[in-house]
């Protein structure tokens, strides 16, 4: 599979849901990381926190939008 920044905003949104079913359990950030992240994504911290502050669903919403234009 090609990088490009739909894979990669797929790869956000997949933590990101983690996260908040996690969460719903009582979680913290840094458990979940640990636990459930590290391993899986195979990622830092610092990008961790990064890939939490990206608004990946409204971005990927964009992209779909841009190629249905574009056709």
């Amino acid at each position: 599979m090609a990088y490009n920044r739909k894979n990669f905003l797929e790869r956000v949104l997949a933590v990101q849901k983690i996260v908040l079913a996690e969460q719903e359990h009582g979680a913290t950030l840094s458990w979940i990381y640990r636990n459930r992240i590290k391993a899986r994504f195979h990622i830092s911290k610092s990008t961790f926190d990064n890939y939490l502050s990206i608004a990946a669903k409204a971005e990927l919403n964009r992209l779909e939008e841009c190629n249905q234009i574009q056709k």
